[in-house]
């Protein structure tokens, strides 16, 4: 087969031009490889632009779609004319030419889906519930393989959408227990710069009243908080069990003597 022949059956024009300027192409870089390597160049720009215009050109070209029959559609086509008349023949005969087959290989018969159809249109019913939505491109060779039974296809809207109420949580109970008394431990915890005068939360203030006064090595006496008084924070007082730095010389095993106040 030659692909510049214009008169064969499918041949394009465009790609013809393309095929034709690449065999000029070539004949041209075969005569131009003895020329100045400028002029060479100057010659195969000019012809790569041409190229490029005519292969944009190419792929620019709408390629035709073959139509395509829908068996529910062309039903309800034929319904909507009048019994008796050329055109309703005309229509019928066309469904039973494309589709007469594929109608009798689903167990179906033309004249039954034909007058169900009716009735359900009538009743302001939906053909689609009655006929499977069978496709097939129309024309011979096309109309002798069977059609392809293709899903529904989604409806469009009539009623504006609803408006869709915002979610509502509900909370484990348990957890929010739980959290309640993370919180409550929290805020027990809390510290500030300022020293508390009274119990509050898991601060207990020892005052000096229940403090001893205790002597440790080198003799200097201080104002202390026994072991076993039940409180974790002082007001003036130290707790004998905390150990400091050299300036009190570790007094929790140092400790000489506890004087009453």
């Amino acid at each position: 087969m030659n692909p510049t022949n214009s008169n064969l059956q499918g041949a394009s024009k465009q790609l013809n031009d393309v095929i034709t300027k690449l065999q000029t192409a070539a004949k041209e870089m075969i005569v131009e490889l003895e020329s100045t390597a400028s002029e060479a160049i100057s010659v195969f720009e000019e012809t790569q632009n041409e190229l490029f215009g005519l292969v944009n050109k190419l792929q620019t070209t709408d390629i035709p779609t073959l139509p395509k029959l829908n068996l529910p559609a062309e039903i309800k086509s034929l319904i909507s004319i009048s019994p008796g008349t050329s055109s309703y023949f005309s229509a019928l005969a066309k469904i039973k030419t494309e589709f007469g087959d594929d109608i009798n290989s689903a167990g179906l018969e033309l004249g039954s889906l034909v007058s169900s159809s009716a009735k359900s249109v009538l009743g302001g019913g939906d053909i689609f519930d009655i006929i499977p939505n069978l496709e097939k491109v129309a024309g011979v060779p096309f109309s002798i393989k069977p059609a392809v039974k293709e899903p529904i296809a989604a409806k469009q809207a009539e009623l504006p959408a609803l408006t869709e109420l915002a979610s509502v949580i509900k909370q484990n109970a348990n957890i929010l227990s739980k959290v309640s008394k993370i919180v409550e431990k929290k805020i027990s915890y809390a510290v500030s710069d300022i020293s508390p005068t009274e119990d509050t939360g898991v601060f207990k203030v020892a005052s000096e009243d229940i403090a001893k006064t205790l002597s440790i090595r080198g003799g200097k006496l201080i104002k202390a908080v026994l072991p076993g008084s039940g409180k974790n924070l002082t007001a003036g007082a130290v707790f004998s069990h905390k150990k400091y730095g050299s300036n009190l010389e570790n007094y929790d095993a140092d400790i000489i003597a506890a004087d009453e106040d």
